[in-house]
């Protein structure tokens, strides 16, 4: 029953309801409650799920260079409650491979993912073989088209998942995806749990 995920090496989940994840502390965040955005990422975890609220208020968007330079950052999950990405958000983020960037969001500033800095030459450079993720005609697709970086489309892998429309929970996965993402709807359904 469990061997549909034998095969995945990292899942993402875009919470549509979640509390801060116990591995990152909403502390660990610099916070703008007038605006709803993370200005700075003060944590030293490698992997950090960006909470839905902090301090009762709506993760809106994430500032500028807000985690820049968190060199050992490996992966971001990006709540469905943002809707937009600071220019250098995660500048100099040398870790971060991949990005998967839920279609909440519309705005995605410059060099905002998959950029470092070179001091050699004195200007920002691509991060060779950055991935981002994230549904057709969003502006996750547009960003990557823009910069040159591959972009994996959310929308075709839906059509792996066996799902229950009728009771929201995903029965099973046909793909053989190294990274799977778990989408928030199926066919305009919310997914509500993942069945054994």
């Amino acid at each position: 029953m469990y061997l549909w995920c034998l095969l995945a090496k990292q899942i993402h989940l875009f919470p549509d309801k979640q509390s801060a994840n116990a591995d990152t502390s909403s502390s660990d965040f610099e916070f703008e409650d007038e605006t709803g955005t993370i200005t700075k990422y003060n944590g030293k975890e490698t992997e950090v799920v960006i909470p839905l609220l902090i301090d009762g208020i709506a993760v809106k968007s994430i500032g500028d260079f807000a985690f820049s330079g968190c060199d050992k950052l490996t992966s971001i999950t990006i709540p469905n409650s943002v809707t937009s990405i600071g220019g250098w958000a995660f500048g100099n983020c040398i870790s971060l491979k991949s990005i998967t960037i839920p279609d909440s969001v519309t705005s995605i500033g410059q060099k905002a993912v998959g950029y470092t800095y070179s001091n050699n030459i004195e200007k920002w450079e691509p991060i060779k073989d950055f991935t981002i993720s994230g549904y057709s005609n969003s502006a996750a697709e547009t960003y990557a088209k823009d910069n040159n970086f591959k972009f994996i489309s959310l929308d075709a892998k839906e059509k792996f998942f066996k799902f229950d429309i009728k009771t929201g929970t995903i029965t099973g996965y046909n793909g053989s995806a190294a990274e799977v993402v778990i989408p928030s709807e199926i066919d305009g359904a919310t997914v509500k749990s993942i069945g054994e």
